[in-house]
């Protein structure tokens, strides 16, 4: 099991400035802080090829193109893992209160390719 803590950010301003499609057009500016409240993701091996994933809902499906939460559904694609895994994601503080899904991204993106039972 994997299990990763990352503190959440507040945007002051120019949030989105800091995407290259407009950084490159007009330059950009970014003032953010992180706080002391935190997200945690979990990541573990399941017993079957199901896929069970934990956040607001629960969806438990039989292949990622079934799973309705966009981010965790594409980070499994690009991570190539098909079954057999459960995430959860959960935080100090609701997930409708700040926006933390960029960091539901990266946490998955970066943490799935730990666990040996995914290696290619």
């Amino acid at each position: 099991m994997i299990i990763v803590q990352t503190p959440l950010r507040i945007s002051f301003f120019g949030g989105g400035t800091d995407f290259s499609a407009f950084f490159m057009q007009e330059g950009g500016c970014v003032l953010s802080s992180a706080i002391d409240k935190y997200i945690f993701v979990t990541i573990k091996e399941r017993f079957d090829r199901k896929l069970r994933i934990g956040y607001t809902q629960t969806e438990i499906v039989d292949k990622v193109d079934q799973i309705h939460h966009e981010l965790i559904r594409e980070s499994l694609r690009t991570t190539r893992i098909d079954g057999g895994v459960e995430i959860t994601t959960m935080g100090d503080i609701p997930q409708k209160a700040l926006v933390w899904a960029h960091l539901v991204l990266l946490r998955l993106v970066l943490c799935m390719p730990c666990i040996p039972i995914w290696e290619r």
